[in-house]
């Protein structure tokens, strides 16, 4: 069974697409696809955008396609403040790694120099023209407060607390890391299996039904 993952960057659903090739179902990314598909992420959140990227390749190839969105919330921010899906892209501008470190703490300076903030994952299923989602929440505490140590393109690592470690995100160590990625990431696999088995989750629901345009449109699914 195909699967195709809404997204160009293999490397955002490694997890998914080790465990899913294990148990026999074929995945790719819109980088398999022979043109390009277009999606407005127009949604009001997560899941929204989640169900637009899943709809969108269901509807361009008949294949169970599959979206995944993040949106980050900081406890104090007002509405408009939120960063949600635009965490590097402020008011227009692309930030660096230094322009949003800055951003960022300077946001949190106004808070009182801490807060609780999460990542809120969307997950979208549309399989035969039925949509699904799931959503799983990563906690954690942001600072006005810079680790020394910092990763390449992921700068808020560097402002960021493990709240069950105590540990700057920045800090932690290979084996910390893989642990708080085998957590989200299996919650979120769960579903997907249990999904594809016919089980649906309490947490999902069928939104719309779609039917797909186009089938031939990949390089290496035919």
């Amino acid at each position: 069974m195909k699967i195709l993952f809404a997204t160009k960057n293999p490397a955002k659903i490694n997890f998914y697409a080790k465990e899913l090739e294990q148990k026999g179902y074929e995945v790719y990314t819109l980088k398999d696809l022979q043109e390009e598909i277009e999606m407005i992420e127009n949604g009001k959140d997560c899941i929204e955008n989640a169900i637009i990227k899943a709809e969108t390749c269901y509807k361009k190839t008949g294949i169970i396609s599959i979206g995944i969105d993040d949106n980050l919330f900081i406890e104090g921010l007002t509405e408009e403040q939120q960063p949600k899906d635009h965490v590097r892209r402020v008011d227009g501008k692309y930030l660096s790694d230094d322009e949003m470190i800055e951003h960022y703490t300077n946001l949190v300076k106004q808070i009182g120099g801490k807060a609780n903030a999460y990542w809120l994952h969307g997950i979208a299923v549309c399989k035969n023209g039925e949509v699904k989602t799931f959503e799983k929440r990563s906690d954690m505490i942001i600072t006005d407060t810079v680790s020394n140590i910092r990763h390449e393109g992921y700068p808020l690592d560097s402002i960021c607390i493990n709240p069950k470690l105590g540990k700057y995100q920045s800090e932690l160590t290979k084996e910390e890391i893989e642990k708080g990625k085998q957590t989200k990431n299996k919650a979120i696999f769960d579903f997907l299996i249990r999904k594809y088995r016919g089980v649906i989750l309490d947490e999902t629901y069928i939104l719309r039904r779609s039917k797909p345009d186009n089938k031939r449109i990949f390089q290496n699914c035919k």
